[in-house]
């Protein structure tokens, strides 16, 4: 009996080292600040202020003509369709558009409790000449650069958003460990009653 109860303690022992963990998700419930940058990264224009991602509440009215950004808890999302273009063309200021002055046009988040490893541009993006290039991104910061884009109110911005905090084990994990803990029990009682 006690060969057994040696060879299921084992058994228990290895599914717990097996046992995979899941990454929590990078931003839902972590607070994000915003900014806004214009004409370069040097200058800031616009304090958006900080939203709980993941929460549906956008930061409103972002640059000019006032875009809503939308922050999941694995993705960036521009929302065009509140602004009002002055006319079918409509560009972010900046080099693409003529104005050579211009490097910098575009926003900043920060999250100090992420722990981004990618950004990477949605295929449901349909701003055009947006590229990777004009996305760069720190562990707890992302940077947008539109300068000289052009947009309408049908344009979309989606940005993936990948990374994680430490992992969390998942619910099987407990049971797991639980059950290790009462096969544990059970053989030293067992031992305890034998060498009576």
């Amino acid at each position: 009996m006690e060969g057994k109860m040696k060879k299921l303690v084992l058994v228990v022992i290895m599914l717990l080292c097996s046992v995979a963990v899941s990454n929590a998700t990078t931003l839902d419930g972590t607070l994000v600040q915003g900014y806004y940058f214009f004409p370069s990264l040097s200058t800031q224009i616009q304090d958006l202020g900080t939203i709980v991602a993941g929460s549906g509440t956008p930061f409103i009215n972002v640059g000019t003509p006032g875009v809503n950004l939308y922050v999941t808890d694995t993705q960036i999302i521009a929302d065009y369709s509140q602004t009002t273009p002055t006319s079918s063309g409509t560009s972010w200021n900046g080099p693409a558009n003529g104005d050579s002055s211009v490097s910098f046009n575009g926003f900043e988040l920060v999250d100090t409790g992420a722990n981004i490893t990618s950004v990477t541009i949605d295929p449901s993006t349909n701003m055009s000449g947006l590229v990777a290039s004009d996305i760069s991104f720190t562990p707890n910061d992302i940077f947008v650069n539109w300068a000289g884009l052009p947009f309408d109110a049908n344009t979309s911005v989606v940005l993936d958003v990948n990374g994680g905090t430490d992992p969390v084990p998942e619910p099987g994990t407990v049971i797991l460990l639980g059950l290790g803990m009462a096969g544990l029990a059970v053989y030293s009682k067992h031992r305890k009653n034998s060498k009576a």
